[in-house]
């Protein structure tokens, strides 16, 4: 009777735990095919059929935002890097708050902040749009990466472009969001994509939300968050 009563207890205690869902949760995907939501050049979009998807997620208010991004193509070109939109600085607005390095916690692969121009030296971003102020990640040179990072600053619609690295005799593989060019949406975030945009980082901590705990605390939630990209990455 003892044994029984305490499996009800225990039971009842991870109930909540078992059932949690986190505060919020967001996902899309832009793709080359059926619908174009993704432009590019090369095998990646004909006639390869390649896809970004997008997924962002906050267990609790006290917590960082966690950024997936996840690139996968049906042809040859491996992911040399992709370039994901943060909110630049405005020089008009000197005061106004823009991503830095610090808003970056943990990434999954090494990165680099600044502008990115189509008029850059060596054109290292072949077909890009348009000028872009982003965090480069560096990808795994095959046709499916997934790539993370842990952020204080919330979401909101932003601009993508990717690059392969090993396109063999196929010349160049590059894509963006079909909306690049499109004035960045002000949309609340959502599930799906707002004039062919995805989700990315914001300029203010917590996108609005309440502010990140103290530092100690949020090295506990950056390190149990991380454990468990690390746990979802081997499942993929």
């Amino acid at each position: 009777m003892k044994i029984s009563a305490f499996v009800v207890v225990f039971a009842l205690v991870l109930a909540p735990a078992a059932f949690a869902v986190p505060l919020n949760s967001y996902t899309g995907t832009l793709s080359t095919a059926p619908t174009a939501t993704l432009d590019g050049v090369g095998n990646w979009v004909d006639p390869g059929v390649t896809t970004i998807t997008y997924t962002v997620t906050r267990e609790t208010a006290a917590d960082p935002w966690q950024y997936c991004y996840d690139f996968n193509t049906t042809a040859q070109g491996g992911l040399s890097h992709i370039i994901i939109e943060v909110t630049p600085p405005d020089p008009a607005s000197p005061e106004e708050p823009y991503f830095t390095a610090n808003n970056v916690l943990w990434a999954s692969a090494s990165w680099e902040l600044k502008v990115y121009s189509p008029s850059d030296p060596g054109n290292s971003n072949p077909g890009l749009p348009g000028d872009i102020y982003g965090l480069k990640f560096a990808g795994n040179s095959a046709t499916s990466d997934t790539i993370c990072l842990l952020s204080d600053i919330g979401p909101t619609w932003r601009d993508a472009y990717a690059k392969d690295g090993n396109a063999g005799d196929s010349g160049v593989n590059a894509m963006w969001n079909a909306g690049f060019l499109v004035a960045d949406p002000v949309d609340v975030p959502a599930d799906g994509s707002v004039a062919y945009h995805i989700l990315g980082p914001d300029s203010e901590p917590g996108g609005g939300q309440p502010p990140i705990p103290e530092p100690s605390t949020l090295a506990l939630v950056v390190l149990g968050a991380v454990g468990g990209m690390v746990n979802r990455r081997r499942r993929g």
